[in-house]
């Protein structure tokens, strides 16, 4: 009975937690990127190591928020996500624009639509097996004819860096989507306000709300679990709402279960 008892007060005592203003404001991670500390050899990024699910040959779609702080990459471009010699996307530091690259039919940075630094802009690259365009905010910037299969390879994926051209990032990064379909029309589309979903075509998404430690776990179904080196986690003001009482709720009750 006194277990009983202490069990139902603790329950009591948690759920007034969980259901407080404060519990409910969550708060949103990201990681931040140095490209001051790419050496050549070594640099801040986040690796997915080689998997069968990130060798998309047909149609992919990449996106993020990022915050870029400084262009200032040695290889000239700032890396957001790359796969070496099959795909990739970043900004080109000299004109400040955002650029895509998909290894099909041709191979090589494209893109003229201008972004700034110091302030959150939603990026995608989406290739549908015949084109890729690239958005800023939503908006088509660019087309690029690639008609073909996208050519594969063994390499990781990299956020925030790309060795093999020293390509590294400095800013923010938050909400790291691949998917296995040309997501976006040839057109523009409603930016997400509220975090990248998992569905079937998702192959890796990182929502970084760790906020510790050195690895960060992908939210699709394939289990592409991203090992940090070097960038620091920051608190995120990307625009996009959480919310992620329902998960506390049920991590916290199944302590409470556990625990008695």
């Amino acid at each position: 009975m006194k277990t009983n008892w202490l069990l139902c007060g603790t329950l009591a005592f948690v759920l007034s937690l969980l259901f407080s203003p404060f519990a409910l404001a969550a708060k949103n991670w990201a990681l931040k990127f140095d490209a001051g500390k790419d050496t050549g050899d070594t640099g801040t990024k986040v690796t997915a190591d080689h998997s069968k699910s990130l060798n998309l040959d047909a149609q992919i779609t990449i996106e993020a928020w990022v915050f870029p702080t400084a262009l200032e990459a040695a290889g000239g471009r700032s890396m957001i996500t790359g796969k070496a010699d099959t795909w990739m996307h970043a900004v080109f530091n000299e004109a400040s624009t955002y650029q895509g690259a998909v290894n099909a039919a041709q191979w090589g940075w494209e893109g003229s639509g201008k972004l700034g630094i110091n302030k959150w802009v939603h990026v995608a690259t989406s290739f549908n097996g015949r084109a890729y365009n690239l958005y800023i905010n939503g908006k088509r910037k660019d087309t690029v004819q690639d008609p073909g299969a996208i050519n594969t390879s063994l390499s990781d994926v990299y956020v925030g860096w790309l060795p093999q051209w020293n390509e590294a990032f400095s800013g923010i990064i938050d909400e790291v989507r691949i998917s296995a379909i040309g997501r976006y029309p040839a057109g523009d589309f409603e930016v997400p306000d509220t975090e990248f979903e998992s569905d079937g075509e998702t192959v890796l998404l990182y929502h970084f709300n760790e906020g510790e430690g050195k690895a960060t776990e992908d939210s699709s179904l394939f289990g592409n679990t991203g090992f940090i080196d070097g960038a620091r986690w920051v608190e995120s003001t990307a625009p996009v709402m959480v919310d992620r009482t329902d998960d506390k709720l049920s991590t916290t009750w199944g302590r409470i279960k556990k625990t008695y």
